[in-house]
């Protein structure tokens, strides 16, 4: 189907209409199957060269000051290497302004190259062109000015939802807010008060321990702090997928709040505090690598799952505090030495007891559970239920689980009723319900579960069979190639998720199947059937070669690069598909200013212009009087 088709012609499946009294408008659907992550192509390109002309200034002349006064200090103590640590993770740009580069000509040759730049730019003349069409563009206005629809996202990634606006600020309530034992409403002068306080805690904290903190730790602090910061704020996802009835899922945004500052330095610490877990699953495909080096499991054998339930409210913040108390205490010959226990123990304290957020004009305080939104939530809900697993559930059933992982809320074990072993299921069940107030439901265990996106079975040779599993739910709505996003997103697209159905798949029909279904639906999307022919039998090739080849060889493939990323300039420009071309600017680079900028590479780095999902959804609420969120309380 040619691409522009694609844009006028009607297609099933494009949202979840959750409403119930109103039909949402006309061309919801037309313009909603394009999926939230579908970019906005500006009429005429804008780049935003100056910004970026800019930028690449500050990166050349702070590289060249750096090397400048590392030469400096390497003769004065006669070593010619210099040692800068830091941690990237937690690291905040300083606004200090470096003076301009005294080295040879590079000052010039940036302005030549930033002439130069500009003049490709007002050179290239383009007729305006959109990649909505008149009809979508009315209906996205008007989806943006209609009050009476809330547009959100499912959870799972299952696509877009529509429903009415009183309808999701009620659900706010009716599902969570309402709950007293959880959330305590404050007013806008409570809220700010009681966060201006917890800064202040925090910072005295903080200074109290200052001399023991790293370089680069205080850098991040001081950086942070002087930085702008909101108020959290609250919203829902719809959980489309369960049945009868689908329900929500509270999330908070902490970006940009005093609070995320400390969490963002507690969750790096935690991860330093890993290795303490023996259950902890980073992700399907360590699932898969475990599961396959089990070999034959013995008659009897069964798998089982379980949920957590709503695990992070049902953390207890002095129980969740004492967890990690117990683990300095138990294993503190597995801690590392320097770890700042009483620094973090109470700042993990101030963090998980004190979030205040927003949703539009009403005020919240979550007093039990895990601080949601934060950084560190979720690597503290992971080590703090780890602790009852290695203490307990592993030494106790040691015969009974040949296998017991878990991702944040959700296990995946292998159960087997050892003969030398008077545990039964039962006793299980028991123990995996007594620690702290966080409960469990689990199936009885059996030869076919459903975990994470995959379908797990015990096959009649007694060995672990899996194949990709897709909620029934999923709208697959992969993006369209009028989408504003640079050409390589396609073929990453396709390579990955092809990769991913070859790991999963144990049987090679389960994997043409669901390769073939990835086709379907790429074909639906609007894309060209020879491009994707050519990109899946490169992509069939290249696993092909990678099957036969040895550990050793395919490490090597799959090694990352390793340049130093403090020796690469980023040139950061908005994406355009009329824009700049890559190859050009590269040339032009190379041509002005090159090795003089004192970096060794240069990347162009193109960020996405706005989305559908910008467009239409807003984290934080602004209702209309007479519909502000306070209305619903009562009601």
């Amino acid at each position: 189907m040619p691409p522009r088709l694609f844009l006028e012609r009607p297609e099933r499946g494009g949202f979840h209409n959750l409403c119930t009294t109103l039909v949402p408008p006309e061309g919801t659907n037309n313009l909603l199957r394009l999926g939230l992550k579908y970019c906005i192509e500006q009429g005429r390109p804008n780049q935003k060269i100056v910004a970026c002309i800019e930028r690449m200034k500050r990166s050349v002349r702070l590289k060249n000051y750096l090397m400048e006064q590392a030469e400096f200090e390497a003769s004065q103590q006669g070593d010619t290497s210099v040692d800068i640590t830091y941690n990237p993770k937690l690291y905040v740009k300083s606004k200090w302004i470096p003076p301009a580069c005294e080295r040879g000509n590079t000052e010039l040759r940036m302005m030549y190259f930033a002439d130069r730049l500009c003049k490709i730019e007002k050179s290239t003349k383009h007729s305006k062109r959109f990649n909505l069409t008149q009809y979508q563009h009315t209906v996205l206005k008007q989806l943006k000015e209609d009050q009476r629809f809330f547009i959100w996202q499912a959870d799972k990634n299952l696509g877009p939802c529509i429903i009415e606006r009183p309808r999701y600020i009620a659900r706010a309530f009716s599902d969570h807010l309402s709950q007293a034992d959880t959330y305590t409403r404050l007013t806008a002068t409570q809220a700010a008060s009681m966060i201006e306080e917890t800064s202040d805690d925090l910072k005295n904290i903080l200074h109290d321990h200052w001399d023991n903190l790293d370089l680069w730790e205080r850098d991040y602090f001081k950086r942070s702090f002087i930085e702008d910061h909101r108020t959290p704020q609250f919203y829902l996802t719809a959980k489309v997928h369960k049945k009868p009835n689908w329900s929500t899922r509270p999330v908070v945004s902490c970006v940009g709040s005093f609070n995320e500052i400390f969490s963002k330095w507690i969750d790096d610490k935690m991860k330093s505090l890993l290795h303490l877990s023996t259950t902890h699953l980073k992700d399907s495909n360590q699932v898969l690598d475990d599961l396959h080096s089990l070999g034959t499991l013995p008659p009897g054998t069964k798998i089982f799952t379980a949920d957590a339930v709503s695990m992070y409210t049902n953390i207890h913040p002095g129980h969740g505090l004492d967890v990690f108390t117990m683990w300095f205490d138990t294993f503190s010959h597995e801690i590392p030495r320097d770890f700042p226990k009483e620094l973090f123990l109470e700042c993990l304290r101030l963090v998980m007891e004190n979030n205040v957020f927003q949703f539009d004009n009403t005020f919240w305080h979550q007093k039990m559970g895990t601080a949601m939104g934060t950084s560190a939530a979720c690597m503290y809900a992971t080590l703090y239920y780890a602790f009852h697993e290695r203490t307990v559930l592993m030494e106790k059933y040691s015969l009974n689980l040949l296998y017991y992982k878990r991702y944040i809320d959700d296990v995946l074990g292998i159960w087997y009723q050892h003969p030398d072993s008077l545990n039964t299921w039962d006793d299980f069940l028991s123990d995996l319900n007594s620690f702290g107030q966080l409960k469990w439901t689990a199936d009885e265990p059996s030869e076919n579960v459903i975990f994470l996106d995959l379908h797990i079975s015990i096959a009649p040779t007694r060995n672990i069979h899996t194949k990709t599993y897709q909620k029934e739910m999923n709208l697959f709505l992969y993006i369209p190639p009028l989408s504003a996003h640079p050409a390589g997103v396609l073929k990453g697209l396709v390579y990955g998720n092809l990769r991913r159905f070859w790991k999963q798949n144990s049987d090679i029909n389960d994997y043409i199947q669901v390769a073939h279904h990835f086709y379907r639906k790429l074909l639906e999307r609007g894309h060209n059937a020879t491009h994707l022919a050519d990109l899946f039998m490169s992509a069939a090739t290249k696993f092909d070669a990678e099957s036969n080849m040895s550990p050793a060889q395919l490490a090597e493939t799959k090694s990352t690069d390793t340049a130093d990323p403090s020796d690469t300039l980023f040139l950061h420009l908005e994406y355009h598909p009329r824009g700049i071309p890559r190859r050009v600017i590269r040339d032009l680079y190379t041509e002005t200013l090159g090795p003089h900028s004192g970096f060794n590479r240069m990347v162009v780095a193109f960020s996405r212009p706005k989305n559908l999902r910008d467009a239409l959804m807003k984290t934080q609420l602004n209702e209309k009087e007479g519909c502000r969120a306070s209305d619903y309380i009562d009601t």
